[in-house]
This record gives structure tokens, C-alpha cells and sequence, in this order.
């Protein structure tokens, strides 16, 4: 689906969250039970929490699409590399909830106590895969030619003159979706520095179609893990998409950088 801003949905949590945390403030005030208002509160709270965090976002999101001027550049084209410190931090945050609303929600009865050992739970099982792939490097590099992917060993480029480029919505989420014209002449040029060249092309052929019928394009960037928002990052893909002059400023250097941390740069 293409970008369609906040929703009123997001309205409707965030109001519904503070309607429900008044009322357990209010119940506690009162003298009620403290501990089953506590978990309630608690799981509210992070609902209003989640639906303050959307709306910035969407909010941002907007402002940077409505800007015309808004002309981001990321000169050198040294590599982003996704981080996983975000994931890593809600995932930390959802356990804590889970806990506290699993040992304060037993008057409210079995199965809140159960929904919320299984909300811990599954922060703690992301927090397992986020530590196994800890050697696992993604990083999107602005080069010349195109931009080029890297997936663990496996690195692979999408020419500027070859792809569309635009922001759309995934689960309610944004991302810099990435179409490719050429889907043959990508897979054959793929490279892989470990394991098997055609066992991992295969398997790159079927992510691409896999996200081409979820989200409309071959590729889909979410800007968050690489140090931005989907808009942004979208922008700086469509301008050197859209202006060839532009992408000298890459550098050939920027096929051999090392990955490093790097901010996108605008310029008004």
C-alpha cells in the first residue's frame, strides 16, 4: 500500500489508552486494587506510549514528503549499516512490561497473567535472534552505479537507471520500497563471499518475489534500521535516481568502504 499518513486508528488508540490510564490512576486514588489497576495501567500506558511514538513518526514522515526543497545527499556514499539497537531496546522494554503485568494481573485473572508471560516471552526470543545474528551485517552503500545491498555474504546491486522508487505501507509501517525493472540481471550479477553462489540466488530470487506480492516492490528498506526515517531514505534513493549528475559525488571509493555507521546529510 502507498504512504497514507497517520490514520484515525492511531488517533483512536492514543485516546483510548489515556481514557483507560486516567481511569486506573483514578482507581487507585480510590483504594481499589492496587496491583490488578497497576498491570492495567501498565499495559495501557505502553499503548499510549506505542501510539505517541506512530504518530511522530507519521507526523515526520508527512512533513518530509510536503517539503519540496528537502534535498538529502549522502556525499562519499560510505555505507549505512542497519542497527538493531532500536529492535534491541523494545524488545528489553516489552519483557520488562511482560513481567510486571504478569506478577500485578492476577486478580484480573489466568489468561492476562498468560498473555503477558507470552508478551515476555516473545521480547526475549527476538533478543535471542538479535544476539545470534550479531555477526549478520545488512548496509545499504550509495555508489555510482547503483545501490548496492549487503545481506551477510551476500551483495548484489540495483542500478539507478533500472529501479522506481517510493515510499509505501507495510503493516502499518513505513518503508522505502525499491521496484527493479531488471530482476534477471540483478540475480546474475549477485555476488557471494561465502557458501553457495546459486543456492543463494535462488534464495535472494524468492525474497525478492516474496516482497514484490506483500509490498508492491522487490525491495523494502525500513529507515529506522538504518539510522533515518523511510522517508528520508527514500528521498536520497530517488534523488540520484533522478538526477544522474548527482551521483558523481559517490565516489568510486564507496564500493570498497569498510561499513561504518553513517547519518544521512540533507541540504535545503
Amino acid at each position: 500500500m502507498r504512504w497514507r499518513g497517520t490514520s484515525p486508528r492511531d488517533w483512536f488508540l492514543l485516546l483510548g489508552s489515556a481514557a483507560f490510564v486516567a481511569a486506573g490512576l483514578w482507581g487507585m486514588s480510590r483504594g481499589g486494587d492496587v496491583s490488578a489497576t497497576i498491570a492495567a495501567t501498565a499495559f495501557f500506558g505502553a499503548c499510549g506510549a506505542l501510539a505517541v511514538h506512530k504518530i511522530a513518526d507519521k507526523l515526520a514522515i508527512q512533513r518530509v514528503l510536503d517539503d519540496p526543497d528537502f534535498s538529502p545527499r549522502i556525499p562519499g556514499g560510505v555505507p549505512l549499516v542497519a542497527t538493531r539497537r532500536g529492535v534491541a531496546l523494545a524488545s528489553v522494554g516489552l519483557v520488562a512490561l511482560g513481567l510486571l503485568m504478569a506478577s500485578t494481573g492476577g486478580a484480573i485473572g489466568r489468561g492476562f497473567v498468560v498473555v503477558s508471560l507470552l508478551m515476555a516471552g516473545l521480547g526475549g526470543v527476538v533478543l535471542i535472534l538479535i544476539a545470534v545474528k550479531r555477526g549478520h551485517v545488512q548496509s545499504l552503500t550509495f555508489t555510482p552505479e547503483g545501490l548496492r545491498v549487503r545481506d551477510g555474504s551476500l551483495r548484489y546491486l540495483a542500478p539507478w537507471d533500472g529501479v522506481s522508487i517510493e515510499l509505501v505501507t507495510l503493516f502499518d509501517q513505513p518503508f522505502a520500497a525499491v521496484y527493479l525493472r531488471q530482476v534477471s540481471a540483478v540475480l546474475a550479477a549477485a555476488e557471494v563471499t561465502d557458501g553457495d553462489p546459486q543456492r543463494a540466488r535462488k534464495k535472494l530470487a524468492r525474497r525478492l518475489e516474496s516482497s514484490r506480492a506483500r509490498g508492491g516492490s522487490h525491495l523494502l528498506f525500513p529507515g529506522g534500521l538504518y539510522g533515518t526515517d523511510a522517508a528520508t531514505l527514500m528521498r536520497t534513493m530517488a534523488h540520484y535516481v533522478d538526477h544522474p549528475e548527482a551521483r558523481a559525488e559517490l565516489g568510486a571509493t564507496a564500493r570498497t568502504a569498510p561499513p561504518e555507521e553513517r547519518s544521512v546529510e540533507t541540504a535545503r
